[in-house]
């Protein structure tokens, strides 16, 4: 059982390959899985390749737009992780955070079996007023996800800094995470 997912090969994680290109996939690769983080044209034709190739590997799906994200989870059939959805170019009002999630696309996640994915790499490299806004749109995501039954993970995400099983568990407490989603985030199963 693997209880991390990285950009680097590490023992006791998986290690998924950042994909921007479908040239950048070979069939026989040494990876558990690919991170794609591009355009939604170049998604879909990652996403197809793949299929057509008969590559099966998870799938974890970056983007900062909004109606990409809602696309993303209604019309593509089969990903595994949607990657940080609160770090949106949106805008937060005073009762509502942009958090690139709603009731009914967390409906949706729980219904496809698409698992939410906090990355804490991508939040370590924020300053102060920004790390507070991506932290109010993370805890909108967890009461979200807890509420439609959406499963939701931690995971370091990283190429150089590396967050422990203990770690991760902690600032899932800190987040506002029940104790049943914080003995599911940091386990990933095969």
């Amino acid at each position: 059982m693997k209880t991390d997912i990285n950009l680097v090969k590490k023992e006791n994680s998986f290690f998924f390959k950042e994909v921007k290109k479908k040239e950048e996939i070979k069939v026989k690769e040494e990876c558990d899985g690919y991170f794609i983080c591009n355009e939604e044209k170049e998604v879909r034709r990652i996403i197809s390749f793949l299929k057509e190739k008969k590559i099966k590997k998870q799938i974890a799906l970056f983007s900062q737009n909004v109606g990409e994200i809602r696309r993303f989870i209604e019309t593509i059939k089969k990903f595994d992780y949607l990657v940080s959805p609160e770090f949106n170019e949106g805008k937060d009002s005073l009762k509502q955070r942009s958090s690139g999630l709603n009731e009914y696309l967390v409906k949706e996640c729980a219904k496809k079996k698409i698992k939410i994915l906090i990355s804490l790499s991508f939040l370590e490299s924020k300053d102060n007023f920004e790390k507070a806004k991506i932290i109010s749109r993370i805890i909108q995501n967890i009461k979200l996800c807890r509420k439609k039954n959406c499963e939701i993970k931690i995971a370091s995400f990283s190429k150089e800094k590396f967050f422990d099983k203990l770690e991760r568990e902690r600032i899932g407490f800190s987040l506002g995470m029940s104790s049943q989603q914080v003995s599911k985030c940091s386990i990933f199963e095969d």
